[in-house]
């Protein structure tokens, strides 16, 4: 009786353990918490174009390029932001069939893309300040 007992206490911290897995995967892909992680990086790369436009590593025509890849950033989130918010009120298992996620992920990968041109620009105008 004693093997019994232990392994049904095993079988249940598996199943819980594997229950709190599942738990935590599904909600860090959560629409929602995708917008958070798209607007973080949003903010960090407008931090880091602040700095090096106040370092003067910004020509004009770069500054023109940069801006015009923020608004449009900033144009098409909103639709998503709001899809995102209105599967967070309700069943929000329809995202995964909708392509919110997917169009969540483009815009990150789109922001990132943009923060990782904005450090190179600035290393690079600053390297060449200093050499």
């Amino acid at each position: 009786m004693n093997d019994n007992a232990f392994n049904l206490v095993i079988g249940v911290l598996a199943l819980i353990s594997t229950a709190a897995s599942l738990l935590r995967y599904y909600k860090a892909r959560l629409p929602i918490k995708r917008m958070e992680s798209f607007d973080k990086i949003l903010r960090s790369s407008k931090a880091l174009f602040t700095n090096a436009e106040k370092n003067g590593f910004m020509t004009e025509s770069l500054r023109a390029e940069i801006n015009m890849r923020f608004e449009r950033l900033d144009a098409s989130s909103p639709e998503a932001r709001a899809r995102a918010y209105e599967s967070s009120h309700g069943l929000g298992m329809c995202v995964w069939r909708g392509g919110l996620l997917k169009e969540i992920g483009l815009l990150i990968e789109a922001a990132e893309d943009l923060r990782l041109f904005i450090v190179v620009r600035h290393i690079l105008a600053w390297s060449s300040n200093n050499i």
